[in-house]
């Protein structure tokens, strides 16, 4: 994946991040699947689609909780959740989605929207198009 740098906007403040870019369909399907479990913490993943939509997100390999927040196509948080591994052994468990169709979705490690004061209906995700 192509790392980038982002712009997050909350408020009267902007910041900028370096995430990698899942924007191909294969890319989109490994995730977190293809990072080594002790990248967790260091990785923020960017999946960017053309137009928004609606998807589920899995957790098959990932060993670590993970935050991911959808942003619509203006680029505006509407949503964070948190996602959990699936149950060891198992080859299932939970999928993730949002409540309304989105353009991108960001993932990183549990708590990062937290600290990171990003929260839903006042971050922004500026994206050059």
């Amino acid at each position: 994946m192509e790392e980038r740098k982002i712009t997050l906007t909350t408020g009267k403040s902007s910041w900028f991040t370096r995430v990698r870019i899942a924007d191909d369909p294969q890319e989109q399907a490994a995730g977190f699947q293809s990072i080594c479990s002790g990248s967790y913490k260091d990785t923020q993943i960017l999946f960017v689609y053309d137009q928004a939509f609606r998807a589920r997100f899995h957790m098959r390999n990932v060993r670590a909780k993970l935050d991911i927040g959808f942003f619509d196509a203006e680029g505006n948080l509407f949503e964070v959740q948190e996602m959990h591994p699936y149950p060891k052994g198992s080859q299932r468990g939970p999928l993730t989605a949002p409540s309304k169709p989105f353009r991108f979705a960001l993932e990183a490690q549990a708590g990062y929207f937290a600290e990171n004061q990003l929260q839903a209906g006042k971050t922004r995700l500026q994206w050059p198009d």
